[in-house]
């Protein structure tokens, strides 16, 4: 299906000014004071940590997971077992060598996911990275000021127009396997994100599924006209990476690249992830068209999302959402990363467009900067009701 995708600077800066806001909040605010507001590189240990040479490699091999079909704390958990068990793996001098029969069988055991095509990345991103940067991926960062140097140093080239014109500079732009826009935002994120970037810049947002959420479901880029689905590609990731960067040229001084990217990336993860609205069950038949059963996708007039059992969840998700009036979509995560086998493309990467079920026309929405941690009814003896708390702290 054809469609046009119309930015809303309006609406984005808005969305991102408020998020901002609670994100910059000492302490955190809600959704970013709940438990599973996580950062993955917080999970890295300290020995990674202060081997610097040893963490810009890391992050180089694992951004190859973080072009979607996998969650990023599953990932990061993942390879840090393997560094920590195969640190050899993460030396390009010793990788370069591997043949993707050896690796293969080792990344499958650890992560799962795409091993096929992650060996191959990994065997060749090593011997580039032995070859234009002496072995050490922190080299690439030498002397970087610019997001359009990074894209000539990183993002893989796949024409010879790209080649020839990335080799104007110098004979090191050939990029690696795996990298394109989002990946190279990626990268520098996280090196922006340890304070190793020599000199700071404007890059944009990571485009991933959780950007995307946001920017759809939040109307600040709509698609005319609108599809039941569409699938993420360069048609809505390079208006969204434009929005990210002008955005923060308008807030420069004020709101870094790492906190745009961290606001968004845990605004959707932690509170329209954990909303009913996006739950989804896969189809058990065996028709292996990827579809998802009807009691899974949101729909705008179930009923069913009044049900006393998810008054819970909603409390602590779409009832106290600082922007559930601007949200008119709910977008699950189970289609975008849904996978068969070792690597199904097909099955995954979807965007699914729901009209949201407007459960603020039934029940009370409260407005709430911190949310206590709810007690189970079976520690508390009565059942906790989270709404009359939380009306209480706006006292």
């Amino acid at each position: 299906m054809s469609y046009e995708v119309v930015v809303r600077d309006d609406v984005g800066f808005a969305v991102f000014d408020t998020i901002i806001k609670r994100w910059q909040a000492e302490p955190k605010q809600f959704p970013y004071d709940q438990k599973g507001a996580v950062i993955p590189q917080n999970e890295i240990p300290a020995w990674l940590r202060n081997d610097k040479e040893r963490l810009f490699n890391f992050y180089c091999y694992i951004c190859l997971y973080m072009r979607g079909g996998i969650e990023s704390l599953q990932a990061f958990k993942a390879m840090l077992r393997l560094i920590s068990d195969k640190p050899e793996l993460f030396d390009p001098v010793y990788a370069q060598h591997l043949t993707e029969a050896e690796l293969q069988p080792i990344i499958a055991a650890y992560v799962g996911w795409d091993s096929k095509a992650v060996a191959r990345f990994w065997i060749e991103n090593s011997k580039r990275l032995v070859r234009n940067w002496n072995g050490q991926a922190s080299n690439i960062f030498r002397g970087l000021t610019n997001y359009e140097e990074a894209l000539r140093r990183i993002k893989n080239k796949t024409s010879n127009k790209e080649w020839k014109q990335a080799c104007r500079v110098d004979d090191r732009g050939e990029g690696f396997m795996g990298f394109q826009p989002k990946m190279v935002s990626m990268f520098v994120y996280f090196i922006d994100w340890e304070g190793l970037l020599r000199t700071d810049f404007i890059y944009p947002t990571p485009a991933d599924f959780h950007n995307f959420r946001l920017a759809l479901a939040l109307r600040i880029m709509v698609l005319e006209p609108q599809p039941e689905n569409l699938r993420s590609t360069e048609r809505i990731s390079e208006p969204w990476r434009k929005l990210t960067v002008r955005y923060l040229e308008a807030r420069r001084g004020q709101v870094s690249p790492v906190e745009l990217a961290d606001a968004i990336w845990l605004f959707s993860l932690t509170l329209c992830g954990a909303s009913p609205l996006t739950d989804y069950h896969e189809r058990k038949d065996k028709n292996g068209h990827g579809m998802f059963e009807e009691a899974g996708i949101a729909h705008s007039t179930d009923p069913s999302y009044l049900s006393p059992k998810l008054r819970g969840r909603l409390e602590r998700t779409c009832l106290a959402c600082p922007l559930i009036r601007r949200c008119e979509l709910a977008i699950p995560a189970g289609p975008y990363y849904q996978r068969r086998g070792d690597r199904a493309v097909a099955f995954g990467g979807q965007l699914y467009l729901n009209s949201r079920f407007l459960i603020e026309a039934h029940l009370p929405t409260f407005e709430v900067l911190y949310l206590p941690v709810a007690i189970p009814a079976s520690e508390s003896g009565n059942q906790f009701s989270l709404f009359e708390t939380a009306v209480d702290t706006l006292q």
